[in-house]
């Protein structure tokens, strides 16, 4: 490389080859005149530099000025929801209103109009709305099998409220991220009341209440259900406010939570409905691409969608047949998305039907039509 350059700066410049590869590099082409060197970049356009000296200088400035991407993975966030470059979120729907702050994870949810704070971590929430997560706080809704006696058409959770570093086997360890005294003195509660046997630990601590899920395609939960999230913001008010929000908590949910069914984290491990739990991942999952598919089709014309028909077409689900109807069929959609969508129509029944038939329309290769063809075929008058 060019002499003006030596060693150490060269093995610095931010580009992406391992440092003992740059090493190799520089060494071996050490003495050679760099006149001119091209650098393709994001937006398609080329730099020329004479030097070393300059290469070096803008491999530097293009690692420092490069955007980092939002950490989503089979999502959809509609606008103008927003998601801090450190956080993650998968296999989830954020609709209009929600932010999710920084080193924020939110897993297989549908939420509207919330608030993730930071470090804060949601799992399974079902169609939440309007709900502020405070930070350092692990929120789980967990689906339960019915008992004897209800019916199946009466579906329960639990929403298992936590802190991120709690640590659930310790018999002196922490809940909420506070030791027991604090929580204690804060709610009213007592050791018996947590622990109807005997004292024990946060994995044993009937703490969360068992509320009804109310429907499928708006399912929500009751505001006993996040008795502890309110308890958490309570605790986090300002110190002159704070006595009178959690007196405030006191008497709104102290009764309700001694009065009703409660369960601990062992027991919700045992009674846990994983087959609801997986069938909600997947319904999110089909409900993610859908949107998905609608939105890449309409604001990002050039962007790939095959990825996601194949993922359809793998799990067996038509839902995305409609969305691509509804984009086609719209007055106000582009002719040339309107063809898109409508090659992207035949591409996944094309795929449902794989070896079974063609790609033609109509009765060709049909099994049903068979007979018929053949006594059409065979018909002399």
């Amino acid at each position: 490389m060019g002499t003006e350059v030596d060693l150490d700066q060269f093995c610095a410049a931010g580009n992406e080859v391992e440092p003992v590869l740059r090493r190799a590099i520089c060494r071996g082409l050490h003495g050679f005149r760099l006149t001119a060197a091209v650098l393709e970049t994001q937006d398609a356009q080329y730099r020329f530099v004479r030097s070393t000296h300059d290469f070096v200088q803008l491999l530097s400035s293009l690692h420092s000025c490069s955007e980092p991407e939002v950490q989503c993975f089979s999502s959809y966030l509609e606008e103008p929801a927003r998601v801090d470059t450190s956080a993650f979120v998968v296999n989830t729907v954020l609709h209009s209103g929600c932010n999710v702050a920084m080193e924020a994870i939110v897993e297989s949810s549908a939420l509207q109009d919330c608030r993730v704070e930071q470090g804060a971590v949601c799992s399974g929430l079902k169609r939440l709305r309007g709900l502020a997560i405070p930070s350092g706080i692990w929120l789980q809704q967990v689906a339960l099998l019915p008992t004897s006696g209800q019916s199946q058409a009466t579906s329960r959770c639990c929403l298992l409220t936590l802190g991120v570093g709690d640590e659930v086997s310790m018999r002196n360890g922490t809940v909420l991220n506070q030791t027991w005294q604090e929580l204690f003195a804060n709610t009213g509660l007592c050791a018996a009341d947590v622990w109807p046997d005997g004292r024990g630990t946060l994995h044993t601590a009937c703490l969360f209440p068992i509320v009804p899920s109310q429907g499928t395609a708006t399912e929500s939960v009751s505001n006993l259900a996040l008795v502890w999230v309110d308890y958490i913001l309570a605790c986090r008010q300002p110190a002159a406010a704070r006595p009178s929000c959690l007196d405030l908590w006191r008497r709104s949910w102290k009764d309700l939570l001694l009065h009703s069914e409660r369960l601990s984290l062992h027991d919700v491990a045992l009674r846990a409905d994983v087959g609801v739990e997986l069938e909600w991942q997947d319904t999110i999952a089909a409900e993610a691409n859908v949107l998905r598919v609608k939105q890449l089709l309409l604001e990002q014309k050039d962007a790939p969608i095959t990825h996601i028909l194949k993922d359809e077409v793998r799990r067996g689900r038509l839902g995305l047949l409609d969305s691509l109807d509804e984009v086609a069929a719209s007055e106000a959609t582009p002719l040339d998305v309107a063809a898109r969508s409508l090659a992207q129509v035949a591409e996944v029944l094309a795929s449902i039907a794989g070896s079974a038939g063609g790609l033609r329309s109509g009765s060709a290769r049909n099994v049903q039509w068979r007979k018929a063809l053949q006594l059409l075929a065979s018909f002399e008058p």
